[in-house]
């Protein structure tokens, strides 16, 4: 339990105050909209648990939670952010840790890794975002701007670009120099998460006011506000097509919409308390989630109501990821440990 609180304390964060205590999913459903517009569609109900498989390995090395997860585009390597100020690189084969990567001088809040497996982004608390070389982990710069902690960061899949969220601004910079091109303030409040579409033409920014910003990926100018989320919405991310966002949510749910139109198409509910991270499977037929309830569930988006269970982290799991061939995935959890989990469809 404290192992718990410490950890939310640090995610705070992304807000100017700490958050209120996290809502059931059930209490967390926001009302539907009324005045002509259309209503929300109602979550997914008797939903069908399934236990998953158990983990093919638990990864353990940091001295604290580990706050997000990333995969390699060729899957070889896993990177994580830990609490304990440090990104670390592990063999996904094996589980094997092979670099630690130290710089910052607090929490590790964000890894990600540039489309050609070359480089590696991380966002720390101490308000920086690095940029280090991949597998060897020598670090290339450090860019400066965020006054409170980076609490995300992505590269565009060209490589060009990067965009980094954290205190009330997403920032995006030139990933070549570190020279920041654009400074974006639009959301009323903490912005908590930002990513780049497959193809680069669209960006996506989420925040403690409990809405998503769909973007122009070219200049960040925002094209539509996505609202559904009764509080902070912790992350977004897209399918590979581009097409559809998943958004977790404070509130119990996550959330899919469809990109173009800003509607939202389907609510996952399931986790009994916030969800920090979800992200579509490669061939788009699943979302991983990971919660404060300690849990990795995975949810069947063709069969309404099926969702598979994953128990085994000792904390809330605040990051998850696939493998770029689909048939693993890896969880991420304030109980200091990584799993890598089977995934047979």
């Amino acid at each position: 339990m404290r192992r718990v609180i410490a950890f939310l304390a640090v995610v705070a964060g992304c807000s100017e105050k700490e958050p209120p205590r996290a809502p059931s999913a059930a209490q967390g459903q926001p009302a539907a909209r009324r005045g002509g517009a259309v209503e929300t569609p109602p979550p997914a109900r008797g939903t069908e648990e399934e236990k998953a498989p158990e983990a093919r390995a638990v990864l353990r090395g940091h001295d604290g939670g580990v706050r997000a997860v990333a995969v390699s585009p060729d899957g070889r390597w896993i990177a994580s952010a830990g609490a304990d100020a440090t990104a670390r690189l592990w063999r996904a084969a094996d589980g094997k840790e092979w670099r630690v990567l130290r710089g910052h001088s607090g929490v590790v809040a964000a890894v990600a890794y540039s489309a050609d497996g070359t480089r590696l982004a991380s966002g720390g608390y101490d308000g920086t975002v690095r940029i280090w070389e991949a597998p060897g982990g020598a670090p290339i710069r450090v860019l400066k701007g965020h006054t409170k902690a980076a609490m995300s960061v992505a590269f565009s899949p060209d490589g060009k670009r990067l965009v980094s969220a954290g205190d009330r601004t997403m920032r995006l910079w030139d990933a070549a120099t570190g020279r920041e091109t654009a400074k974006l303030s639009d959301h009323a409040k903490g912005v908590c998460g930002a990513a780049w579409s497959p193809d680069g033409t669209t960006l996506a920014s989420c925040s403690n006011d409990g809405t998503i910003i769909v973007r122009d990926g070219a200049d960040g100018r925002a094209l539509r506000t996505l609202a559904g989320h009764s509080n902070t919405v912790w992350a977004v991310s897209f399918s590979r097509d581009g097409k559809r966002l998943v958004s977790s949510g404070y509130d119990g749910t996550l959330r899919i919409w469809d990109v173009e139109s800003g509607k939202e198409q389907r609510s996952l509910v399931g986790h009994d308390r916030a969800v920090w991270a979800g992200c579509f499977s490669p061939d788009g037929r699943w979302v991983v989630s990971g919660g404060l309830d300690d849990s990795v569930r995975l949810w069947d988006l063709a069969v309404r109501h099926r969702m598979l269970v994953c128990g085994g982290h000792d904390g809330m799991v605040a990051g998850v990821a696939f493998l770029p061939d689909g048939k693993e995935f890896v969880s991420a959890s304030s109980d200091g440990t990584l799993r890598i989990w089977p995934f047979a469809r």
